[in-house]
């Protein structure tokens, strides 16, 4: 009868603690919207979850994004976080040019880069550990994060017109652009040259078998062996 009442305060105790644990707030990403981004990323270096509640695939990859989450929760410099883009962060991700979701993208909340890595949560923690550091950046917040030649940098373009730093970002990114167009044009240009002489190869080697080269090796094989006729 005492093996039985202790047995029945054991369960009892441990279906209270099995609810105490489930009551505990657990943590969830920073839900950004066009009206806090701003405050809620000021400082930070964010890894940000572009999603919509209708996706599927955005509901089978949030529990992996909420324990990602809950590792970085309060962090003073990593914040993990998601838009939903039908919702309040509509505005966010047309200026992001979110395509497909679920997307992520990374690093300086005002120029974000897309992630390309795995969705598995190792790979994620992995990228996270790497790249939610601090960073420099122009504003009074991060410079004290630069180098002394990124300092002096940033005080040079300081000291431009904003013409002159128009005209600047424009020449940068046309070469960039430039530099695009040669590539992608060459690449077609190899891709075209591979195609022609993977079709020459084809004919010699097939013009060599229908002349007998298989049967050619057969043949000298046996003759060397001493198996010949």
């Amino acid at each position: 009868m005492a093996r039985l009442f202790v047995l029945s305060c054991v369960t009892a105790l441990s279906l209270l603690f099995t609810r105490l644990i489930s009551a505990l707030p657990s943590s969830e990403p920073v839900v950004l919207t066009t009206e806090n981004y701003e405050k809620r990323t000021t400082g930070k270096t964010v890894f940000v979850l572009f999603f919509s509640p209708k996706c599927e695939k955005c509901r089978s990859f949030a529990p992996t994004w909420e324990k990602l989450s809950d590792e970085w929760d309060n962090h003073a410099i990593g914040l993990i976080g998601a838009v939903d883009c039908g919702g309040a962060g509509r505005d966010i991700c047309a200026r992001e040019d979110i395509g497909p979701l679920p997307s992520l993208k990374y690093g300086d909340p005002d120029s974000l880069e897309f992630y390309g890595g795995g969705a598995e949560l190792e790979e994620l923690r992995g990228f996270a550990r790497e790249n939610l550091v601090e960073f420099c950046s122009a504003d009074s917040i991060r410079i004290k994060n630069c180098s002394g030649e990124e300092t002096a940098l940033i005080a040079t373009f300081q000291a431009m017109t904003t013409k002159e730093l128009d005209d600047e970002i424009k020449s940068m990114e046309e070469t960039i652009e430039s530099a695009k167009s040669r590539f992608t044009t060459e690449a077609e240009k190899l891709n075209e040259l591979y195609s022609d002489l993977l079709e020459a190869k084809e004919k010699v080697v097939a013009g060599a078998e229908s002349n007998g080269l298989s049967l050619m090796k057969e043949v000298r094989e046996t003759a060397v062996s001493g198996h010949g006729p």
